[in-house]
């Protein structure tokens, strides 16, 4: 096809961080039933887990595109 085959961990790596941004969405989905004032963990914590998570993905697809 004219372009290299991914690497497996290549391949892994991506998709264990999509879990965990499903993880995310599911905490923050869940965490909107409550109000301010109960909610244990605010969105401040998972907005700066959330964008470390993408940048990891885009860690990933940049190693891959420099090989």
């Amino acid at each position: 096809m004219g372009r290299a085959a991914r690497q497996r961990a290549d391949v892994d790596a991506i998709n264990l961080l999509r879990a965990c941004v499903d993880e995310l969405k599911a905490i923050h989905a869940h965490l909107q039933g409550f109000h301010e004032a109960e909610r244990a963990l605010s969105s401040g914590p998972m907005d700066r887990t959330m964008a470390s998570v993408c940048a990891a993905i885009r860690r990933v697809w940049q190693s891959e595109d420099e090989r």
